[in-house]
């Protein structure tokens, strides 16, 4: 008799917008039905349209060492707060705007699902909604000023 495993991501936590110079953090919640975890990894990528994606941290529960960084320009991943499904990054950039991706691997089958979101980091003092109803009242403005000018 052959049982199938069937592991999944329930939940993965990505902040869409964060504050540039802000920390933050990434979850990723899993069901591995029985299975045992054989590995967690975060991956990066800069744009939507790439296809290059980078590892930057792994947890191996069963391997020392248990958590490793791979360095990347823009993110800076806090070892000593990070754990297997939770990972944090200090000082967000414009490099840390991104997709990360959450992918998880059993043992002996090594069967593995993977979750990603994409996350914008803004550097102003108004979140992303408040910057966008500024730039659309603008434009608003000037085709008003535009449009009484033309009639006069």
């Amino acid at each position: 008799m052959i049982v199938i495993d069937c592991i999944k991501v329930v939940s993965l936590n990505v902040p869409p917008h964060v504050r540039k110079g802000s920390d933050l953090q990434l979850s990723c919640l899993f069901d591995l039905d029985n299975a045992t975890l054989y590995s967690l990894k975060w991956f990066y990528r800069a744009h939507e349209w790439d296809r290059d994606e980078q590892e930057f941290f792994r947890f191996t529960p069963r391997h020392k060492p248990y958590k490793q960084v791979f360095p990347l320009d823009g993110i800076q991943v806090d070892l000593s707060k990070s754990s297997g499904s939770i990972v944090y990054i200090r000082r967000a950039s414009s490099k840390t705007s991104g997709k990360y991706k959450c992918e998880i691997s059993v043992e002996e089958t090594f069967q593995t699902v993977a979750a990603e979101k994409l996350m914008t980091v803004f550097n102003s003092n108004h979140s992303p909604f408040i910057n966008h109803l500024i730039v659309n009242s603008f434009i608003l403005l000037n085709i008003l000023i535009i449009s009484i000018w033309i009639i006069h």
